[in-house]
């Protein structure tokens, strides 16, 4: 699965280059967790690339995190890997349409592991709402 999202990412970096309204963002984060009793210390890596298009806005998001746990409680460090896609499209000058899709992999919870999340959202001026 990793390699197809790194697939995906590449043949949309190298069309998308050379487009006028795209917008690669990098982000890097350093944080501490001074009160928690399972997680130490951490680093997250993210790229967004973002592409406006007349009245359409793609966008990509990928995000890695990495953070260091006391073991016990925890018996590995915490991976996490998130993807994101967004389609948004502007009806008028008012409203705004979008769908999304974000999936996450990570080595230590269950309940998150391969999670898929949809999402809807309307835009009506300043008023907005998403159902996830």
């Amino acid at each position: 699965m990793k390699k197809i999202y790194t697939i995906v990412t590449a043949l949309l970096l190298y069309t998308l280059s050379s487009a006028e309204d795209t917008t690669l963002k990098l982000t890097y984060e350093n944080f501490n967790f001074e009160n928690s009793i399972k997680k130490n210390k951490g680093k997250r890596y993210g790229l967004i690339l973002s592409h406006k298009d007349d009245n359409a806005l793609y966008q990509l998001a990928y995000d890695k995190t990495n953070t260091e746990t006391f073991k016990p409680p925890l018996t590995n460090d915490l991976h996490v890997n998130k993807y994101y896609l967004k389609y948004s499209l502007k009806l008028d000058d008012k409203q705004l349409v979008s769908v999304s899709y974000a999936t996450i992999d990570d080595n230590l919870m269950k309940e998150t592991d391969g999670g898929h999340i949809y999402g809807l959202g309307y835009q009506y001026g300043a008023t907005s709402v998403t159902q996830y």
